[in-house]
């Protein structure tokens, strides 16, 4: 592996300095080795951007890595599109980054395949905290807050997963215009919407995800079809299809509102929706169901007119404490009606929201109900590697 390192008193000042002595080195034949470059604390004021003829491989990747124990800041000053901007190149690595003040994304993968982007920190970018448009990407373990959008997803097969979204102007999670996307194991609140996957050819699994307060959904599929929405849990938010989302599949959600509708099922959305073993908790003025064009106060009267959630519950799903609180806090008590009465997915999962192994029969919503974890506990999720 060859390492160049950057920040003060080291080889380069800069991060773009490292990355065009890289290329001075190598020019455009395949790597043979990793290439890292290092970056210590400091603020950065550039824009990143790797020279496009760069070839790394699934070997040996492009890294481009904070240091360890350190958090270096690249900063757009207002005036700058990106932080880093990465065109066309394969097998590139972004991490441990905060990304702040960009005019348009945080970090953008405009194209190339199989990029890496984790435990970064995205704030303050007018547009996206990340923006990936590399195929077959991971995404994963970001913080993502104050932006535009905070993951916006533009491309096909991605998975999206243990990342924080929250205080976006817009969507915290956006797959726009793709297919095969696999989103789990986030944590998303008071954004506009929390999930949101639009257009392109669709099959996008949503589960283990956590939405909180979102001001408009917490989960949407809007003109994509085929979606499965399984194990998520939605506290003051719904879960819509719109726009011809047909043939979606939604099962063990916990959806819990105090107004408007837990579930809303537009009409051109209707075809091939299949739905069961969830729970719609209705408190306040909330409904439990808008579908096909008509809204249904109880469980009884959507079930009637609906055909679906036969196996399904309207119960306060107790969570172990305030939701307010956090991620940690949606957890369900021993007397909940919520634990083991979910369909077996573990054909598509096996795992909640923490990695911990679900065991049958399944609870429903994101977080299983553990003895060894109704304490409040800091729990690192596993992640996976190419």
């Amino acid at each position: 592996m060859s390492t160049r390192t950057v920040g003060a008193g080291k080889t380069y000042s800069t991060i773009q300095a490292a990355l065009d002595a890289l290329y001075v080195a190598v020019g455009g034949t395949t790597f043979t080795e990793t290439q890292t470059i290092e970056v210590y604390d400091g603020t950065y004021t550039e824009q990143v951007t790797p020279n496009a003829n760069l070839k790394p491989t699934a070997v040996y990747r492009l890294v481009m890595t904070a240091a360890t124990g350190n958090a270096p800041v690249v900063t757009g000053s207002d005036v700058r599109t990106s932080g880093f901007y990465v065109d066309s190149i394969n097998y590139v690595t972004i991490t441990g980054f905060i990304i702040i003040n960009t005019t348009g994304s945080g970090i953008f993968l405009y194209a190339g395949t199989y990029g890496i982007l984790n435990n970064n920190t995205c704030y303050s970018n007018t547009s996206n905290g990340i923006r990936c448009q590399s195929a077959n990407a991971l995404v994963y373990s970001n913080t993502c807050y104050s932006n535009g959008v905070g993951i916006y997803v533009s491309v096909s097969s991605v998975s999206i997963y243990g990342n924080t979204v929250y205080s976006n102007t817009a969507q915290g999670i956006y797959c726009y215009n793709s297919a095969t996307c696999i989103i789990y194991g986030n944590y998303s609140y008071s954004n506009t919407v929390g999930i949101s996957c639009e257009s392109g050819s669709g099959g996008h699994t949503v589960y283990n995800n956590i939405c909180y307060s979102n001001s408009s959904d917490g989960i949407i599929f809007w003109a994509s079809d085929s979606g499965r929405l399984y194990n998520n849990t939605l506290y003051l938010n719904d879960l819509q299809l719109g726009g011809v989302s047909t043939n979606a599949i939604v099962k063990n959600n916990i959806i819990s509102r105090t107004s408007g509708n837990c579930l809303y099922v537009r009409a051109d959305s209707v075809t091939g929706f299949v739905s069961n073993n969830n729970d719609f908790h209705k408190a306040g003025s909330a409904n439990v169901a808008n579908y096909n064009g008509s809204t249904y106060s109880t469980l009884a009267l959507y079930q009637a007119a609906s055909s679906q959630d036969a196996n399904s519950i309207s119960a306060d799903p107790l969570f172990v404490d305030s939701p307010s609180l956090g991620a940690d806090y949606y957890k369900l008590q021993r007397p909940s009606p919520c634990r083991r009465i979910g369909a077996d997915l573990s054909g598509t999962f096996t795992t909640d929201y923490y990695g911990l192994t679900r065991r049958l029969p399944w609870h429903l919503g994101a977080i299983i109900a553990n003895r060894d974890f109704i304490t409040r506990t800091v729990i690192t999720r596993a992640v996976k590697t190419f």
